[in-house]
């Protein structure tokens, strides 16, 4: 019986050992990250800096996409513990009697509307007007496919439902508790700001939201967003192949990103306390056979397999 029953603690002890993030682990990710070129890699886990690679920490990086999940956390919490809000149709006036009244905001933060990208997917002067006017290509909530309409259209709804910007409330709900002030986004001819990929943030910035997320809304004893936020954050609405919740990327069970063009990270482990920002800004953001073969695609994949 005694030696069953440490067999019993041995293998109620192993899967935790094997799965936990350790200095091996970290050695394999830096390695790998500077085969990447990265500019900036930092690995934090549960209160220790474990590396830090952020040689000018006054730049401000071009962080694309990875907006969008910041638009989405900022919706979210714009709803407060309100999640039925998500659900509800019609979004805009305008378009009621359409086929569109049926859209709601979980559909255009899963980028499930039935509405994708135009040849044009900005448009000359009003990007939010653009977006909100192109027609449906599929059913609202039939399947995913990623588009910059979409969290353009979360914009313009923040500003005509509450009367302020993108930047107002993310500020409120999120930055200004973050000591987070150095940042810009950019706007299109109408003033309306580019929440599909127009921030720009310091790198250190950005590792704060990561650490927020990864402990659960919570950074330096504030709760920022309480646990129902973050499970609509981390909700996927379709079993369709495509992991990808409210504005954020997912990888299994424990692992949700932001992800922005050309190799911008932000992963969250919050079984482990793990966040991992990787960046990388050239001059020109643009495809070329250097950017793509650096843009790190597989780092999500790694991580996973590193904690399994």
């Amino acid at each position: 019986m005694k030696n069953q029953l440490l067999m019993l603690l041995c293998f109620l002890t192993i899967p935790h050992a094997i799965a936990d993030f350790d200095m091996h682990d970290l050695k394999i990710l830096v390695e790998q990250s500077e085969l990447k070129d990265s500019d900036v890699f930092i690995v934090w886990k549960d209160g220790v800096l474990l590396h830090s690679k952020n040689p000018d920490s006054a730049k401000k990086y071009s962080i694309q996409s990875v907006t969008k999940s910041l638009t989405a956390m900022t919706a979210v919490c714009i709803l407060k513990d309100q999640p039925e809000k998500l659900d509800l149709p019609l979004v805009f006036k305008e378009w009621e009697g359409t086929a569109k009244a049926g859209i709601t905001l979980r559909m255009l933060l899963s980028m499930t509307s039935g509405i994708i990208d135009p040849a044009d997917p900005w448009g000359e002067h009003d990007y939010y007007q653009h977006a909100a006017d192109q027609p449906l290509t599929f059913l609202p909530g039939e399947k995913f496919v990623y588009a910059n309409t979409s969290p353009m259209m979360i914009g313009k709804w923040i500003k005509e439902s509450t009367g302020q910007q993108f930047s107002y409330h993310i500020k409120k709900c999120m930055f200004d508790a973050l000591k987070i002030s150095d940042w810009t986004i950019g706007k299109d001819g109408k003033k309306n700001e580019v929440v599909a990929g127009g921030i720009k943030i310091l790198a250190q910035d950005l590792l704060k939201v990561g650490i927020m997320l990864a402990q659960g809304g919570n950074y330096q004893g504030k709760q920022l967003f309480s646990p129902s936020q973050i499970t609509e954050l981390r909700k996927d609405p379709l079993k369709d192949g495509h992991s990808y919740s409210l504005g954020f990327w997912l990888w299994g069970r424990d692992i949700y990103y932001m992800e922005g063009y050309l190799g911008q990270f932000l992963i969250m482990v919050p079984s482990q306390k793990l966040v991992v920002l990787r960046l990388r800004n050239r001059a020109l953001m643009q495809d070329s056979p250097e950017n793509n073969l650096n843009s790190f695609t597989e780092l999500p994949g790694l991580i996973n397999q590193l904690i399994k």
